[in-house]
């Protein structure tokens, strides 16, 4: 199971650790590091627990001011939240009393889990998912499916499938022409224009949800790209050279006498 409220990839991040600044994490754009550094500073949504609206309140046994502290219940993640969509709902560990002078047991308090079909009408596809009530309850408040995978922050969707699926949402909604509902204009305006909102250039949507490794590995690739792109052959470069010199020589009219001469 994994820490409860960042990643291991996060820890840098949120310490502002120098190595974070280092090597080709430096190289990163600019836009994946603001949304990095946006998610480890935003506070989730309460889920298990419910934090005080005032700092204080009256005690009636002493009869003063008593400060109240909001201690936030931090749920574990095992590796099955990043594969459905649980709705920031975690395994709470804690303790129970069966009665009073029994010693107290350890308790596993689980999220209800069940799994149910959704379609996505940016995507064109079924989803079969394991979500929870509450996941319900939150799609029914965003008022669809694509709207709450859009809408909600990372720190709240706790799942790596559903960044992933905001990744490829926001990816077909930039590439609107090609990859929105290709045979079908007028469905593609209309769903279009429904999550025009959420629509980001096509450059920073292939970031979105990345973890950092899986960044890193992106960058690399896109760097050894682009340096066997800027590989020549010689003799590419000798032809070019060769060009721009019998271009000169024709406009200084010296392209007869040197075309004689290799005759000769």
């Amino acid at each position: 199971m994994l820490p409860s409220r960042y990643p291991r990839w996060a820890y840098p991040v949120l310490r502002e650790n120098k190595k974070w600044l280092e090597g080709v994490r430096q190289r990163l754009p600019d836009h994946y590091k603001r949304r990095m550094r946006e998610f480890v500073s935003t506070e989730p949504k309460p889920v298990h627990w419910r934090p005080y609206m005032q700092k204080y309140t009256f005690d009636a046994e002493t009869e003063t001011k008593k400060r109240l502290q909001n201690v936030p219940i931090e749920p574990v993640y095992p590796k099955e939240a990043d594969r459905g969509l649980w709705g920031g709902e975690g395994v709470v560990r804690g303790f129970i009393k069966l009665d009073k002078g029994s010693e107290r047991l350890t308790r596993l308090w689980r999220p209800q889990l069940m799994k149910r079909l959704f379609y996505s009408e940016i995507l064109d596809k079924h989803f079969a998912i394991v979500v929870t009530h509450r996941t319900m309850d939150q799609i029914d408040e965003a008022k669809g499916f694509d709207s709450y995978i859009l809408k909600t922050h990372e720190v709240d969707l706790k799942s790596q499938f559903g960044m992933d699926l905001k990744r490829e949402m926001l990816l077909t909604l930039a590439r609107k022409d090609t990859d929105l509902h290709p045979n079908d204009a007028a469905k593609r305006e209309l769903v279009f224009n429904r999550y025009k909102p959420y629509v980001i250039p096509e450059e920073e949507a292939e970031w979105v949800g990345l973890p950092l490794h899986k960044a890193i590995e992106k960058q690399l690739m896109l760097e050894k790209e682009a340096m066997l792109k800027s590989i020549r052959p010689w003799k590419e470069r000798f032809t070019v050279e060769l060009k721009v010199q019998l271009e000169q020589m024709k406009e200084e009219g010296k392209l007869s006498e040197f075309v004689s001469k290799k005759e000769a």
